[in-house]
């Protein structure tokens, strides 16, 4: 199965960026929302999307990166942080797609 496929059997990262980023991104509701949708990608796709957070973020390790994308052990990333990492991780689908 490829992984666009199964991320269309989950949810697409974008959706999360929406929820992530939209007019309602101040409620928890919403956020907690994407959280799951999150949580709900093949974890090849989420490891990815950590290792682009850890770029942004320039934390010790990629551990600390993972920590800091759910908010855990004392490390945080801002939603917009998180957004950046998931649009820096589409970046190539969107390139073959165009090809």
């Amino acid at each position: 199965m490829s992984t666009l496929l199964t991320l269309t059997a989950a949810y697409l990262p974008s959706e999360v960026i929406i929820k992530f980023t939209s007019g309602w991104a101040n409620n928890i509701q919403i956020k907690a929302t994407a959280m799951e949708r999150f949580s709900a990608m093949p974890k090849k796709v989420s490891d990815q999307i950590y290792e682009e957070l850890f770029y942004i973020l320039k934390p010790t390790d990629l551990e600390s990166a993972k920590n800091a994308f759910h908010d855990l052990h004392g490390q945080s990333s801002t939603y917009e942080q998180k957004a950046q990492a998931i649009e820096k991780y589409l970046n190539p689908i969107d390139k073959e797609m165009k090809l």
